[in-house]
């Protein structure tokens, strides 16, 4: 798989695309996610098709997350981390 981290077309990601880092890429089994900025409660991943594919919930003060991707089919997919702000 490969996880791209880029902004959504419609500016519903207004965090800065290097704040936070994602490895190894491409992956197949676990994916990290660090240097987060607190607040981030979701990690949710999306087909490039649009289709959510699975969601990770975060504590709320969590920087970092290992992520399982192996039962996702290899291709293209995008990140979105929702916070409270």
């Amino acid at each position: 798989q490969r996880i791209e981290k880029s902004p959504l077309p419609d500016g519903v990601l207004n965090m800065d695309a290097e704040i936070f880092n994602i490895y190894p890429n491409p992956t197949f089994d676990q994916l990290t996610v660090d240097d987060m900025p607190t607040g981030i409660h979701r990690i949710q991943i999306f087909s490039v098709q649009g289709t959510l594919v699975k969601t990770i919930a975060l504590e709320p003060e969590q920087t970092a997350a290992v992520l399982d991707v192996s039962d996702l089919t290899a291709g293209t997919y995008f990140l979105h981390l929702e916070g409270s702000e």
